[in-house]
């Protein structure tokens, strides 16, 4: 499986009824300065949230350079981070 793919070319290996991962055209994986443009961030941003272990992350060789964020990240660091206003119970 390429780490770089498309809906079209994931479906095509893993046509099995699941749901789609993706949207046609849509990575996987994103760089941080993909993330950074997609989501109105500095890459800078982005590079100390990883070093912080605060967003999800993988490094596809042993050299620890070019970390990649998996689809769906930056939306599960911004549940898990987001305050909620106190309501008052009715």
């Amino acid at each position: 499986m390429k780490l770089f793919q498309t809906k079209q070319s994931y479906e095509s290996e893993n046509n099995n009824g699941r749901e789609q991962l993706v949207s046609p055209g849509e990575a996987l994986l994103e760089t941080p300065k993909e993330l950074a443009e997609r989501v109105g961030v500095s890459a800078a941003t982005v590079r100390k949230l990883i070093k912080a272990g605060k967003i999800e992350h993988v490094f596809l060789s042993d050299a620890k350079r070019n970390p990649k964020i998996p689809k769906g990240a930056w939306e599960a660091f911004l549940e898990q981070n987001t305050i909620r206003p106190d309501v008052p119970k009715a």
